[in-house]
This record gives structure tokens, sequence and C-alpha cells, in this order.
């Protein structure tokens, strides 16, 4: 659990390898956001994540529709606002450079305070399909 301030906290949940649109392999970062305001938020005004491998931004992000045919995005749901003392699952997913590199994943407040890393192994990671990431209906 990583505690970001009063007003929400960030919880890393999973992290997974997974073939985009592009046939890109993307790392697929998995949080939950519990919103502790008195009023609607959104996760994305909230929560700063930024992804890097062999200390370059990963800047790309992926492109991973939630099924087939679907124009939902993985990404889309990070815009959806969280009701006061509710909780939601996001997802945030950027293309590796490499497959054998590891990824740092810093998490901080959206105005870059509060900041923790998470280093993340790719070595014995398996790519899983979306289908293996509990998106919400």
């Amino acid at each position: 659990l990583h505690v970001r301030s009063r007003r929400q906290r960030q919880m890393c949940i999973r992290d997974s390898l997974i073939e985009d649109s592009d046939g890109d392999t993307d790392l697929v970062n998995t949080w939950k956001f519990t919103n502790n305001t008195k009023e609607a938020t959104s996760a994305a005004l909230n929560v700063y994540i930024t992804f890097m491998q062999k200390d370059q931004d990963m800047d790309t992000p992926g492109s991973i529709f939630i099924k087939e045919g679907s124009t939902d995005q993985l990404a889309d749901y990070s815009f959806e606002n969280v009701e006061p003392g509710q909780s939601k699952v996001f997802f945030t997913s950027y293309k590796l450079k490499d497959k054998e590199s590891p990824v740092t994943i810093k998490i901080s407040d959206i105005d870059g305070t509060d900041e923790s890393k998470i280093q993340v192994p790719l070595a014995d990671m398996e790519t899983v399909t979306v289908d293996g990431l509990d998106v919400p209906e």
C-alpha cells in the first residue's frame, strides 16, 4: 500500500505484460484508487504515475482494447469519477523499450509530492490477455 495523502490513496495490485493492438509488448500496472475526499473525483486528476526503463521515460502508452471489436481502452477507466469513500480499479500501460530490463514505476500526488517507487523485474513475467486483467464490466 502506498499512502498518498489524506485526500486519496493508491495501491498497486498487479503488474502484467500484454500485447497491445500494434503487436508491441506493454507493461500494465493495475492499481486501486480510494477517494478519501468529500466530493467525487477522478483518479487521473489526483495520481501521477510515470514508467521508466533504462533511465528513460516510457512515454508511449499502449492501445489495449477491452475486448475484440471494442473502441474502449484500458486507459479510459482512469477518467471515471470515484465517489467519496469508494474505491475503483484502474490500469496504466506503456510500451516496453525491451523485455529484459526492469521497469521503475514512480507514483506521486498530482503535484509531485509524496513520491514512491516500485521496481518491476520483467524476466519471469508471462504475457497475459485482457481477459486475465479482471477488467470491470
